[in-house]
């Protein structure tokens, strides 16, 4: 933390303890400025006077004086405890347990705690008005659960956790994404305005909005039932269609983030909805969701094994209450294989057949888990069906030669639709799985088993391979078909194969180059604000899964000089302007005076003089080298070099130069110096006869 004002630095870890002393700090937090609204609906600041402090003095010392007088069985302001530290896993998303956050009241200010309790006491006292007209007891407690959901859904925004977005002037949420970051400052805001985000008045309004929408449907009634997933409270063979969205493997802390509001509901609804809140948080110890960490204590650990058992388990029950003839639709949208493997062996162990997959676009791209990262936009769809019983034993080869059939016929078909990228690849699991999950097991003709995923010794190193590495190898050879339509993607060496796959992966999504700042929950949970690293960026896992598809080196693609690098979780492709020093073998500002001119030159514009100093450039060992070579010439402004390089040395008469050029002008973003660069280069191949 710098100093504005004299410029003193404090290091991090001493911020974060004196923050940690005063347990998160939010009692002793410091009114900087007010937001206004001006008659014509736009904002306005001011800086906060000696009044606005006042007034927030006065609503603590109110709060004092009501906890000092408050009786009941619960507190006036929620003193229930917040998740422990647990280290990596779903629980790494919510960094604010690590500034000594102990209890929910915590989150509140003292003004905003006064205001929650206070919302909280009159919807009691409404619950008694109501019940004293009407005397109709089912109808004051209806009214009371929707004035009290209300309440709870104005609490979001009224926490030190909330945030005010810089582009949009507004209010935001203290979910970021789907966790609680800490923030280095928050909004607060007045929960009395009328109809603008963050009131109760607006809160209420949508509460009302849905009660007029669907009591203007004239449908039947229906039936909502609570209860565990693993214990479904319908007979056998019940109903015509399951959908579900299971939870999406280590991503999110569902229960967790749960007790933000259920600690505000208990307090107004708990002797109305006794079996809703009879424990002091929501309940944990069944959460399905993979979260190694240290779990709390009295549970047990929340291993991969755990998630996929308890989904097997979930999925078993969904078949057993589905008719014969009946559809189950199951939703996933988590990015990582990781989840991915963990559900669909859960599917097909709990007796599921896997008909068809589809994307659907189900994400906000405004939301802001989407700002400035590589995740999926759209959901994929599964649709299943059970599989019969006695459904027999697969014979490995038939099996493996449909798979590759029906991948090679859907990812066409795909790409005609407009699907590609991480959506296309996900999307051919529902026809790959189609002949896998029809047989109870997969066999070779000397009766080894076929597994789903790979199997891995205690080192982590693949001693078997599973079903899903044949599966995106064939993913991987189709896609390659498709990004060199009129070549054969063998010619190629396997950097080009990688670099064209990674980029095809990431084509769907037009933010996957990361490559400006961006304002991000860093791998402690926490809200920051910084320059992202440039390059391609994909999961770890699912790097691997396009090396391995692709029969490739991770050693070799990773030396110095190479083309992508892993750190952690996460691998990057790396732009080619961080391998100049290796082909070039110079920085840019090292290679010669160069003559003022335009950050990048237009397509056919030529330099109005060559740099003094000459440069030699020494071809590169493989296609993609010399290609990366060529566009570092193209951006430095190079012209004569570039054309020695090309047309005295002959890189350019080599057609897989220039076969490679044009699918990788189709698979950069359109936004990136690398797609400026190529396109230059393509450009120039008439003018200097090529």
């Amino acid at each position: 933390a710098t100093c504005p004002v004299c410029g003193y630095t404090t290091p991090y870890a001493r911020v974060r303890e004196q923050i940690r002393a005063k347990r998160g700090g939010t009692r002793d937090a410091r009114m900087i400025a007010v937001i206004t609204l001006r008659p014509d609906g736009t904002r306005g600041f001011r800086l906060a006077t000696e009044q606005d402090v006042a007034i927030a003095r006065k609503a603590a010392a109110e709060l004092a004086r009501r906890e000092r007088e408050h009786r009941g069985p619960l507190s006036l302001v929620p003193d229930e405890s917040t998740p422990a530290e647990r280290g990596p896993g779903a629980s790494r998303g919510s960094g604010a347990w690590q500034w000594n956050l102990q209890t929910w009241g915590d989150l509140f200010t003292p003004r905003q705690a006064l205001a929650l309790s206070t919302f909280v006491r009159l919807v009691r006292e409404a619950h008694q008005e109501v019940l004293r007209e009407t005397g109709d007891a089912p109808f004051a407690r209806a009214v009371t659960t929707c004035l009290a959901v209300a309440v709870s859904n104005t609490s979001p925004y009224l926490s030190s956790l909330s945030i005010g977005l810089k582009e949009m002037m507004d209010l935001r949420s203290v979910f970021w994404g789907s966790a609680l970051p800490m923030h280095s400052d928050f909004v607060e805001s007045n929960p009395l305005k009328a109809q603008l985000l963050g009131g109760f008045d607006y809160a209420l309004d949508l509460v009302a909005q849905v009660l007029e929408r669907e009591g203007a449907q004239g449908f039947r009634p229906g039936t909502v039932r609570q209860g565990s997933a693993t214990s479904i409270p319908l007979p056998d063979e019940a109903v015509p269609y399951v959908v579900t969205d299971p939870p999406y493997y280590d991503a999110i802390t569902y229960a967790d983030l749960s007790d933000f509001c259920f600690v505000w509901l208990k307090r107004m609804l708990g002797d109305l909805h006794p079996d809703l809140f009879r424990s002091l948080l929501t309940p944990k110890a069944e959460e399905c969701i993979a979260d190694p960490g240290p779990p709390p204590p009295g549970l047990q650990p929340k291993t991969r094994e755990f998630f996929e058992n308890t989904i097997e388990r979930a999925l078993a029950e969904c078949r057993r209450v589905l008719r014969p003839d009946g559809l189950a639709v199951v939703l996933f949208a988590h990015k990582g294989t990781a989840g991915w493997e963990a559900l669909l062996n859960a599917l097909v162990r709990a007796g599921w057949t896997v008909s068809a997959s589809w994307p659907i676009e189900t994400e906000r791209a405004a939301r802001m888990q989407a700002r400035n990262a590589a995740v999926l936009a759209s959901s994929v769809f599964l649709v299943c069906r059970p599989r019969p019983e006695n459904a027999g034993v697969g014979e490995w080869r038939r099996v493996l030669d449909e798979m590759n059939r029906k991948v090679a016929e859907w990812l066409p078909r795909l790409e005609k639709e407009g699907i590609h990228g991480a959506d296309a690849i996900f999307s051919c699991i529902g026809p790959a799985l189609e002949v896998y999950s029809r047989y109870e097991r997969v066999e070779t003709a000397g009766g080894q088993i076929i597994p789903l995923g790979d199997l891995r010794n205690g080192r982590g190193q693949v001693v078997q391979r599973g079903y899903l590495s044949y599966v995106w190898e064939a993913v991987a050879r189709e896609a390659l078909k498709i990004i060199f339509p009129e070549a054969d993607p063998s010619g190629f060496e396997e950097d080009a194969r990688v670099t064209a796959v990674w980029l095809w992966t990431l084509r769907a999504r037009a933010n996957g180059a990361v490559a400006e700042e961006a304002e991000t929950l860093d791998e402690e949970g926490e809200e920051t604000v910084k320059k992202a690293p440039p390059g391609y960026a994909l999961p770890y896992d699912d790097a691997r899964l396009i090396l391995q598809a692709l029969g490739a080196h991770e050693e070799r693609l990773s030396r110095p000089g190479g083309i992508m690098e892993v750190r952690g979780n996460l691998a990057r492709l790396l732009p080619v302007a961080e391998r100049r020093r290796w082909l070039l073998g110079a920085p840019a500002e090292a290679e010669g005076a160069r003559r003022p001119r335009p950050a990048q030159l237009e397509l056919f514009e030529e330099p109005a003089g060559e740099p003094t100093a000459e440069l030699t450039v020494t071809s590169g060992k493989s296609t993609l080298d010399r290609l990366h070579q060529a566009m570092l010439l193209f951006a430095d402004g190079r012209s004569e070099a570039l054309r020695r390089f090309l047309v005295d040395e002959g890189v350019g008469r080599d057609d897989r130069f220039w076969r490679l050029a044009d699918a990788l002008s189709r698979l950069y973003p359109m936004n990136s110096q690398e797609k400026r660069w190529v396109d230059g280069l393509l450009a120039r191949r008439r003018v200097l006869g090529l």
